[in-house]
């Protein structure tokens, strides 16, 4: 596909229009830099300007379909999203929906957005023969091992992203990954995550959480944010904090776990021990305040792309431990922005913790420069790569 974009500045600019297809019910990683890029390229200085649009998909037998955590969030920004109506799982009926769709938003570019959107448009190519004067840019944001069924998935995924004129991932051993597994190497590129800036919380905020939570004024608190499954190591976290509690017995040591998933029980009886010194707090709405009465962000993960609660662990100027894996080396720098260790490593992670803890200024210069290394993740420079990706898929032809 070819588009001529102006180079005068003066004149009109050409307004592509992109048709982005999620998945799931909730605004979750991989949504919320694609609902932040939507917003800032919509005009103003964007070049080219981007009309972009939403479609999902929604189980539902009726037309009456309930709303949702996604579908309220396109709506707040004034994003218009299409939804696709499915009885049950991998209903074939959602392709010739979306083929309408397509051919309705006349778009030049369309998205998708991990490996049941990337399922659905090759088998719309391939089986229903759908006409393609567009472009297609697929979004990898990376797998979750966790169980046979998703393993599946993933071999799934890998015959669908040889079909996209573009893969985007998040990340150079992602990217490798792909490319060992046959996504044409000239087509792969990376884009890292980005996060907008948010108002610090105010003092009485904190004040709040910290007497929710019973967090004394003289508590090391050490913070978790993610999924609750396996990929995401919080056994390591907990066994390391074990063994950092029993060095420090004299310490007020705390560790706070944000977030839910499969492994909650497991995670919740692996830590009964350490009674009220670890302490589950759930699904969180809003995550923000939290990193603010946290002394060290711990990323203990096996396996992550570009993580976001990395980004605003760095925004909020927290001393961050984290595993060496997926972006993460890319993003902050060992024993500069950062601690990093290696996954698995439970007596590495406890011995960063502890360093950490006893090192207050060593804390505060990894900090600061964590927040200045953020500048490379910031939201102009989101939108100044997806720009140029899209400016450099439709100028192919």
């Amino acid at each position: 596909m070819q588009m001529v974009l102006s180079e005068d500045s003066g004149s009109t600019r050409s307004t592509l229009r992109v048709l982005s297809m999620v998945e799931g019910t909730s605004v979750t990683g991989p949504i919320k830099p694609l609902l932040m890029f939507a917003r800032l390229a919509r005009g103003g200085d964007a070049r080219p300007a981007v009309d972009l649009s939403l479609i999902t998909t929604v189980r539902s037998r009726s037309s009456n379909y309930p709303s949702n955590l996604l579908l309220d969030a396109a709506k707040e920004a004034n994003i218009h999203i299409d939804v696709l109506l499915e009885r049950r799982a991998w209903d074939t009926r959602v392709l010739a929906q979306l083929c309408r769709m397509i051919e309705l938003h006349c778009p030049d570019i369309v998205e998708t957005h991990q490996v049941k959107c990337h399922f659905i448009m090759a088998q719309a190519l391939l089986w229903r023969k759908m006409s393609k004067n567009f472009a297609w840019i697929a979004y990898h944001h990376g797998y979750t091992k966790a169980n046979l069924k998703l393993r599946m998935y993933e071999m799934l995924d890998r015959w669908s992203l040889k079909r996209p004129d573009r893969v985007v991932t998040v990340c150079k051993p992602f990217a490798a990954e792909l490319i060992r597994h046959g996504a044409p190497a000239d087509r792969v590129t990376v884009i890292s995550n980005a996060i907008e800036p948010q108002p610090r919380p105010t003092a009485a905020q904190l004040t709040e959480l910290r007497q929710r939570w019973r967090l004394a004024d003289q508590s090391a608190v050490i913070l978790s944010v993610g999924r609750l499954s396996p990929e995401k190591g919080h056994s390591d976290l907990i066994e390391s904090f074990r063994r950092l509690r029993a060095d420090a017995a004299q310490q007020d040591l705390r560790l706070l776990i944000v977030g839910d998933g499969p492994e909650r029980q497991r995670l919740e009886n692996a830590a009964a021990d350490l009674g009220t010194s670890v302490t589950f707090l759930g699904h969180q709405a809003n995550v923000w305040p939290f990193y603010f009465v946290a002394d060290i962000f711990a990323l203990p993960s096996h396996s992550e792309g570009s993580p976001l609660v990395l980004l605003e662990a760095m925004a909020a100027e927290r001393a961050i431990v984290a595993t060496a894996v997926g972006g993460i080396p890319e993003t902050v720098e060992d024993d500069v922005s950062a601690v990093l260790v290696t996954p698995r490593d439970i007596v590495k992670l406890q011995e960063a913790l502890r360093s950490l803890c006893g090192d207050p200024e060593r804390r505060i210069r990894l900090a600061k420069a964590a927040a200045s290394a953020l500048k490379k993740f910031s939201p102009e420079a989101y939108r100044y790569r997806v720009l140029g990706l899209y400016r450099e898929t439709v100028a192919t032809p």
